[in-house]
Order: C-alpha cells, then structure tokens, then sequence
C-alpha cells in the first residue's frame, strides 16, 4: 500500500513519492501520471526540450506542445505557458527530492 509524501504542490498540481515503493506521481491540471523515478526524470528532460523547441512560439497560450506517455493512444497536450508551469513544479519536485535523498543518505 503506498504511503505518499508531498514533494511540492502548486495551485496547478503536485508531486507527491510513495516512500514504499518508491513511484512519485505527478498531477497537473487534469492529468495524473504514476511515474518510476527514472521515468520522472525523463519526463522532466522531454518537457524542458519541448520548452525549448517552443519558447519562442507566437501565441504562448495555443495548445500545441504534445507530450507522448507509455500508452500509445495518449498523449497530454499543453500552451508554452502551461508547459513552463508544470516545468516549474517538476524542477522544484526533482530539486526537493534529490535534497531528502542527500539528507537521507548522510543521516544513514
């Protein structure tokens, strides 16, 4: 049974790890992904390129940025400007995770 910690949370989503079994799901907007740490951060990594492809696009607020998951059939969708929030709550979760564990390892 998972036991959830809340990494960070904004008034869009958060991001939350299961100290059991070690997934962190990631809620933004509509969506919820349950994610492997090595998923999660692959997920930061294809967002942070996708913001970077798009930064400079004319209407920041146009969904066009298509972000594929595991499930053929799914894809999310979002405006740069939703892409740059959900960048920012991942980044701080990724950065709040990497803390505790650094934490964690020297208190061991």
């Amino acid at each position: 049974m998972c036991n959830y910690d809340t990494i960070k949370k904004n008034r869009n989503g958060y991001v939350i790890h299961c100290r059991n079994c070690g997934r962190i799901q990631v809620a933004f907007a509509s969506v919820v992904l349950s994610l492997t740490r090595d998923q999660f951060y692959e997920f930061i990594r294809y967002a942070d390129e996708q913001y970077r492809a798009y930064n400079l696009h004319s209407f920041p607020d146009q969904k066009v940025i298509s972000i594929p998951t595991d499930s053929r059939s799914v894809s999310i969708i979002y405006s740069l400007n939703e892409l740059k929030d959900l960048l920012h709550l991942l980044l701080a979760g990724r950065n709040k995770l990497e803390h505790e564990d650094l934490f964690a390892f020297h208190n061991n």
